[in-house]
């Protein structure tokens, strides 16, 4: 999960210059400064300007040549796509094809290169989802942590 957080991160690391310009239609003329101001306020913060790892040796130990890895991971997103297919709960089905899609963004701009200029707006819709959720789920992980070293505490002080 920490991977996955520093990978997001590291993507609107690299987005940043031409998400800090872009223009937001969120379909209310009187939102769109407000969406505006909120993405340029998150390109600021701390962990996003400051670069995660280096992605150009993230594949250097993998034996097999950058594309056709690329197009095995390509390949991996879709099946899981469609795996997703399968789940009967909508809104399960739904929030897991956003957050997938917002990590095979992650992947467009980190590893392939690929300019943030001609991606769609959904992706990345989804990549920011996708760090909102992930940052939601360590914030709730770090609770738990810290929830389980209290019981362990008042555990061992009882005995």
């Amino acid at each position: 999960m920490y991977f996955i957080y520093m990978f997001v991160l590291r993507a609107l690391n690299k987005a940043k210059p031409f998400l800090m310009d872009m223009e937001f239609h969120t379909g209310h003329p009187s939102e769109d400064g407000t969406t505006k101001a909120e993405v340029q306020q998150l390109l600021e913060t701390p962990l996003v300007c400051t670069p995660t790892f280096n992605e150009t040796v993230m594949f250097d130990d993998i034996p097999q040549d950058r594309p056709t890895l690329l197009t095995q991971m390509r390949n991996h997103f879709f099946n899981i796509s469609r795996l997703m297919d399968c789940l009967s709960c909508e809104k399960c089905r739904l929030w897991g094809k956003l957050e997938t899609h917002g990590l095979a963004s992650a992947l467009k701009i980190v590893v392939e290169d690929v300019p943030v200029s001609v991606m769609q707006r959904s992706e990345i819709v989804a990549m920011i989802h996708l760090l909102r959720q992930i940052s939601s789920s360590l914030s709730n992980a770090q609770w738990l942590l810290a929830l389980h070293a209290q019981k362990e505490q008042q555990g061992t002080g009882e005995a």
